[in-house]
């Protein structure tokens, strides 16, 4: 198939992903810049729009989705 990018805006970088069941998207973490701490992402898929699901002070390490995708579970 096509090779072509996931997302349409970047990160400075990412790391913990993980997908929906239902492959609508993804759930990550990773800092807006270099400079800052790693925030929660939403990325849709195909769209390739990224979301912020966190704005704060926190430094998200991991990021993971229950088996029905009806909790995200995180560390700081």
């Amino acid at each position: 198939g096509e090779v072509r990018p996931l997302v349409k805006s970047k990160l400075a970088f990412y790391f913990q992903t993980t997908w929906f069941k239902d492959g609508t998207g993804l759930v990550l973490t990773g800092p807006e810049q270099i400079s800052s701490n790693n925030q929660i992402w939403q990325l849709s898929y195909p769209e390739g729009e990224l979301r912020r699901i966190t704005n704060d002070l926190a430094n998200y390490a991991a990021v993971s989705l229950t088996t029905d995708d009806s909790a995200l579970v995180t560390t700081q």
